[in-house]
């Protein structure tokens, strides 16, 4: 049931294109990269007047606190508590964070995560997702649309991803600035509270003797199709300003991807729209 044993990879499976199969795992490497990088926009022109908005709001010196010094007590919360051994293109897993960090160790981290957040600056190597597709239930294992990609990206940036997004989860909580109806990405909700909340309205309407609609939207491609400046403009409005808004403007340019099938992977393909999909990120709190 949990599906361990199966395997999900198109290492030993032809891809078949235009009725030609394929088994070169370099060939279908970049098959696979060719199809994921077509599902992100490309043609969406930059708009001047809302680049001017979110430069403004980068120059702010509002929210001094909110956009303080990272310390060592945030970076020892946001430590990954997981054993997985993926890692991205730094090779560096969760592992060597969890057992080998020494209280040196974190200091220098620190220096780090604060020389990145105040210059802003992001090591190339963290803007480079590793694709890995894995076979969806139920789909042809010869069809390169029948894969979801999964993105191994370094866990050395997930962990300043974390401090971060506790930061604008705490600022969008304190000002109330999330729609109390959404439970997704929340501490302390999940999708329990919407089955309730359905189950309240069915019930209060079938007493009153009244019909119940509900609409269910499954959005194809949301976060791929992410519109990245719109997005940052978004946080800039929602009072995310200065250092933090400067970084994740920063952390959503000029981002790459490449596919891995077996030890084969091609040239990164650069990614104009959406966001890496990781485990945890800052955006699911804006969107």
């Amino acid at each position: 049931m949990s599906g361990k044993g199966v395997n999900q990879s198109p290492d030993g499976t032809n891809i078949t294109i235009e009725g030609t199969q394929i088994n070169d795992p370099l060939r279908k490497s970049e098959i696979f990269a060719e199809h994921f990088s077509r599902v992100f926009p490309s043609n969406i022109p930059p708009n001047p007047q809302l680049q001017d908005a979110i430069v403004t709001s980068i120059r702010s010196t509002s929210n001094n606190f909110f956009n303080g010094h990272i310390t060592t007590e945030e970076i020892d919360r946001c430590l990954p508590k997981s054993k997985s051994k993926a890692v991205g293109t730094d090779r560096i897993n969760t592992s060597m964070q969890k057992k080998n960090l020494t209280a040196v160790n974190k200091t220098h981290l620190q220096h780090l995560f604060n020389t990145l957040l105040f210059s802003p600056f992001i090591p190339p190597q963290w803007k480079q997702s590793i694709a890995i597709p894995l076979l969806k239930p139920d789909k042809p294992a010869d069809d390169p649309s029948s894969y979801r990609p999964i993105s191994l990206t370094s866990c050395l940036c997930k962990v300043m991803e974390r401090i971060l997004a506790n930061r604008i989860q705490w600022l969008l909580e304190s000002k109330n600035l999330i729609n109390k109806q959404q439970a997704g990405f929340r501490r302390g909700c999940g999708t329990t509270d919407h089955i309730t909340q359905l189950e309240s309205h069915i019930k209060q309407d079938y007493s009153k003797k009244r019909s119940t609609v509900a609409v269910f939207l499954d959005i194809s491609k949301a976060y791929d199709s992410v519109w990245t400046q719109g997005l940052i403009y978004k946080a800039s409005r929602l009072g995310i300003s200065g250092p933090i808004l400067a970084w994740l403007q920063e952390f959503l340019n000029g981002r790459s991807l490449c596919v891995r099938v077996g030890s084969q992977k091609p040239s990164p393909s650069p990614l104009r729209m959406g966001f890496p999909r990781e485990p945890f990120s800052v955006q699911p709190y804006l969107t």
